[in-house]
């Protein structure tokens, strides 16, 4: 097949762009890393890949992750969650059946106190691929954060079960849900399972 008939194959979660390719998991890498200037490091990699690959559906939606995470979530500035929503609806768009999209929509959505719709969009990715952990663990954060701190843990540890070797923001998210159920010493013992800076 000629290089145009090949893209028009592939589903808008990928892409045929090796360089795109590159930037974004280069991206996701640095997000996954603690320490000075590693978000701001994954966001140009994720511009990269959306300049590269405007049809790239997860490059949007790690892009929009990216601005936010870097504005430090809902303390962004107005004009950066507007970006940040942008490309996670982008990424939707592109691709409705990758439920990492999704997810990131609802983080977007959450960290615009847009609560109702953030657990909806948390559901819809779960509902969308039940055996990917990370939109399940993003689930059980959207959970905690909108009140339901045990409903959040069952579902992170549920994401656990999935992936026993899964990133370290899972800890992160547990130690938030466990603080809020009161169980401070669980808290603790999650944050102390944080890579130190």
């Amino acid at each position: 097949l000629d290089e145009q008939k090949r893209t028009a194959l592939l589903p808008a979660s990928t892409s045929s762009d090796l360089g795109a390719w590159q930037h974004f998991v280069a991206g996701v890498a640095a997000l996954r890393r603690y320490g000075p200037g590693v978000n701001e490091e994954a966001c140009a990699h994720f511009r990269s890949t959306v300049e590269r690959d405007p049809g790239f559906a997860l490059g949007h939606a790690y892009l929009g992750l990216a601005i936010l995470t870097v504005g430090r979530y809902d303390a962004s500035p107005p004009a950066v969650l507007d970006e940040g929503l942008a490309h996670a609806l982008r990424g939707v768009e592109l691709a409705p059946e990758e439920a990492r999209c999704h997810a990131i929509l609802a983080l977007a959505r959450l960290w615009r106190r847009e609560f109702d719709a953030a657990e909806y969009s948390a559901r819809k990715a779960v509902d969308t691929n039940p055996s990917d952990p990370d939109p399940l663990a993003m689930l059980g954060y959207v959970l905690t954060l909108r009140g339901k701190p045990h409903e959040g843990i069952a579902s992170l540890n549920a994401a656990v079960r999935l992936n026993p070797l899964h990133p370290d923001w899972y800890h992160g998210d547990l130690a938030i849900a466990h603080h809020i159920a009161g169980d401070h010493a669980e808290a603790i013992a999650c944050m102390q399972r944080l890579p130190v800076l």
